[in-house]
């Protein structure tokens, strides 16, 4: 399946092929629910820090860009709800599947 994101979408990268570590995931689940730093970080027991870290992971792998322009967070919830809907088993299936393609 090739995706074809429109201009300002994030685009497929090879580090979003591979799969997604599970605190990671669920870093990136509870920040699609809409919940603070604060606590994303009492639920997953680890420091503010931790969850900056996977967050910086997250737009990484969405090739976010830093700037003034992108807000980062909200776009990677959107990604989330779109592309992953809560079912991360059937997306590490297709990565592994290499059904996933620029």
């Amino acid at each position: 399946m090739t995706s074809t994101p429109k201009s300002g979408a994030p685009k497929w990268t090879n580090a979003l092929r591979t799969k997604i570590p599970a605190r990671q995931l669920e870093a990136w689940q509870l920040l699609a629910e809409g919940h603070s730093t604060r606590v994303i970080a009492q639920k997953m027991h680890i420091e503010w820090r931790g969850v900056f870290k996977h967050f910086d992971n997250i737009y990484a792998r969405l090739n976010l860009p830093n700037d003034d322009l992108t807000h980062r967070r909200v776009v990677a919830a959107n990604y989330y709800h779109k592309h992953l809907g809560g079912n991360i088993d059937h997306f590490n299936n297709d990565v592994e599947a290499g059904i996933r393609s620029n």
